[in-house]
Parts: structure tokens; sequence; C-alpha cells
């Protein structure tokens, strides 16, 4: 992220944070009883944001001056919204494309529900993956989508805080009926993993969300600060700010893949739009050797039906 559009976030955050001390704590001290899943308080920001992508179903309720229909939850975290939605394939198994989410595989091992690459035996329930590292291109998973249906597919986005709408598969949740996206906010540090992560579906799909997700499962001081960051088109969506910290990430992981690789290590190329080039041990300790931070990151191996173990390197 640049120092620009990190600036920028920090002051909208701060901006909402001062506003609520200002007006005496009211998010901190409430519940959002009369709204559970926080569809009321992030449905105006959200379709903002949405209509700035380019899928066929946009014209339509923009044009009617409506709002997004889509289905919303809200949750503490990306990683315990996706352990939630494993309830989606309860009495089923799980088909992973590519790449499945390490919190997903937790969760349904302690449900007891499989998950594979699509040849083991037993009803597939819910198709699941995790972008950018799979599928990075939306149109591949509109592809997939078509496919599967009416099978739910599970679209894990929590690494695409930077995306556009028109790449995110969020934008696809009115052209197909059987889309579930989480997603976080850049900019918002540990607010989004207290209570600010949220998800997105199909219409279709609204009410198996909301009987997955737990209600009251997001707090309303990170769900103000994310409507507050969402509703910033020119710092999330197709804003000048925007654009220059998207270019400057993908410029920053070409540049570590390049000196790793003439290094002798081998990262592999970076996954579009991706906040970290992903490496293996001798990678992260070379990076580690330069100053580098290093993070562990851990995904679901369909093929092996097992967790891999690797380590990104934050750009």
């Amino acid at each position: 992220m640049t120092t620009e559009l990190a600036t920028a976030l920090d002051a909208v955050v701060s901006a909402e944070l001062s506003a609520e001390i200002d007006n005496g704590l009211p998010a901190v001290n409430s519940y959002l009883v009369s709204d559970p899943w926080a569809e009321e308080l992030l449905r105006p920001a959200l379709t903002g944001w949405l209509a700035e992508s380019d899928t066929a179903d946009t014209a339509g309720w923009l044009a009617e001056g409506g709002s997004w229909p889509g289905g919303i939850a809200s949750g503490p975290n990306p990683a315990a919204l996706l352990a939630a939605l494993a309830g989606l394939a309860v009495g089923g198994t799980i088909r992973v494309v590519n790449e499945g989410s390490a919190e997903l595989f937790h969760a349904a091992t302690l449900l007891g529900i499989p998950m594979h690459d699509g040849a083991a035996a037993g009803p597939v329930a819910l198709v699941q993956l995790r972008r950018p590292w799979a599928l990075p291109h939306r149109a591949e998973v509109e592809a997939l989508a078509r496919q599967v249906a009416p099978l739910p597919v599970l679209v894990d986005e929590s690494d695409l805080d930077l995306c556009r709408a028109s790449d995110s598969a969020a934008a696809l949740t009115g052209v197909v009926d059987n889309l579930i996206v989480v997603r976080r906010l850049p900019g918002i540090g540990r607010l989004a993993e207290q209570g600010g992560a949220f998800c997105l579906s199909s219409a279709a799909l609204t009410a198996w969300l909301q009987a997955t997700v737990p209600p009251l499962f997001g707090t309303p001081l990170a769900l103000r600060v994310t409507r507050a960051v969402l509703a910033r088109l020119d710092l999330v969506g197709a804003g000048a700010p925007a654009e220059r910290a998207r270019e400057h990430r993908r410029q920053a992981n070409l540049a570590l893949v390049r000196r790793l690789t003439a290094a002798g290590a081998d990262p592999g190329q970076p996954a579009q739009d991706a906040p970290a080039v992903r490496t293996d041990q001798a990678g992260a300790e070379l990076a580690a050797s330069w100053g580098w931070p290093v993070e562990p990151d851990r995904s679901f191996c369909p093929a092996t039906g097992q967790l891999v173990e690797r380590f990104r390197l934050p750009t």
C-alpha cells in the first residue's frame, strides 16, 4: 500500500473514531439488535462500491434507482466467517478448486465434512476457492459458478482487500444465483479482525447465508468504520489514490520476485493484485536476512487433502 493511501485511510478511520467519542460512544455501548447481520448498515455503501463494476446485472438495479439486492452478513474476521460457512456443507462434502482456505478446512474437519478435489465419493454440498491464488480472473469464477450451479460457491477474497468491484467475485452476485464472497477492506488494521469483516451473496442464497452465519457476529464500531471506508470510492474503488496503490503493489510484487529469483530462490509468479509474494522456507529465510517481514501462510491443497505451509512476504 502506498503512503498516500495509508494516510488517507487512517484519516477516515480517525474521523469515525473521533465522531464515536464525540457522540458518547453509541456504537461501543450498543448491539445491532435491529440489524443483526449489518444489512441496513452496509448495503448503501456496498451498493455504491458495486455500482462501479461492469457486470450485466448492475445496469438493471441502478436504472431502477434501487440498491444492490444480494445477501449480507458480517463477522469478527474473515477466518470466523469462513469457519461459520462450513455449515453450508453439513451432510455433504466440499469440493475445492485449485486452493482452499485453511480456516474452512479446520471447521470442516471438526464437523466431519471431507474436503477434496472433486474425485472423492459422496455428494458435494459446497464448492470453495481462495482468490487470487485460485482463479484470479473474475470470468473464471463466473464460468465455475455456472458450471456447478445450483451448488453454492464460496469464494475467499480476504487477500483481495484492494481490488476494484469489477475485479471481485462480489460483482457477480447479481449475475449468478449461487455465489458467497468473503471480503475485508484495507486500512482498518485490527478493526477488521474485531468485527469488521463481511460477506456478500447472491440474493437466492440470503436465507442460507444468514442461517449459517450467526446474528450479531460483527461489532458495531468496527462495522461503522468499515462502512465509512467502503463509502470512499476514491480510496477503495476506481479513484486515483486506489489505482496508484494497486499499481504500486503489482510493481512491488514483481520486483520482489525478481530479487528472490536472482538470489536463487523460487517464489513463482505473484498472483494478480495479491498483497504479498508467497515463497518456501528457503525464500523466507533469504527475505528475512534482508530485513523483510515474513508471515506464515496456510492453505488447503485438494490434490493431497492436506494443509500446505508456505510463507508470505507482504508488499
